[in-house]
């Protein structure tokens, strides 16, 4: 049985960089949001773990439980900022956890307002998400990014086997 990889562990990656395109308007910021990087600050952990915070994003992964997609998994999504911060040492992508029946099914492209509290899982900063908000449908892609070595060594580095095709 041939086995089709999402690049489920790529969202990561995808999750922390480049930007979008095809925008289109969605409504201004509200006062009290706050950006994904000062959520996961410059240090091992956030500086505002434990805190209740609004953030909006773009969704650049959706691995919600219950939704259309019964595959990938993982309670919730990822979301980055729309421009990045430009600073190396934090990261503009951040996990959104909603849990196992959430009340707002995301898409890829989706931009939301996100209102959670910060925490530390595994040793990665989570937003748990107590209201996930679509602010704006579709209106941003992700852009494909190109890994060097192709399929076959993205494969070596999740530790699975396949052919380059």
């Amino acid at each position: 049985m041939r086995k089709q990889i999402t690049w489920a562990g790529l969202a990561v990656l995808a999750a922390c960089g480049g930007g979008g395109a095809n925008s289109t308007s969605t409504p201004p910021p509200s006062s009290d949001l706050i950006t994904i990087a000062q959520i996961q600050g410059d240090g091992a952990a956030s500086p505002l773990a434990g805190q209740s915070v609004t953030v909006r994003g773009i969704v650049t992964g959706d691995f919600q439980e219950a939704d259309s997609d019964d595959r990938r998994n993982l309670g919730g999504f990822y979301i980055q900022d729309g421009p990045p911060d430009g600073n190396l040492e934090t990261s503009d992508g951040i996990f959104v956890f909603d849990g196992n029946n959430p009340s707002v099914d995301v898409d890829t492209g989706d931009v939301v307002e996100v209102s959670g509290r910060v925490n530390e899982h595994f040793g990665e900063t989570q937003l748990e998400a107590a209201s996930v908000r679509v602010v704006g449908s579709g209106s941003r892609k992700p852009l494909p990014i190109d890994l060097p070595g192709g399929r076959r060594s993205v494969l070596a580095i999740m530790g699975r086997k396949g052919s380059s095709r």
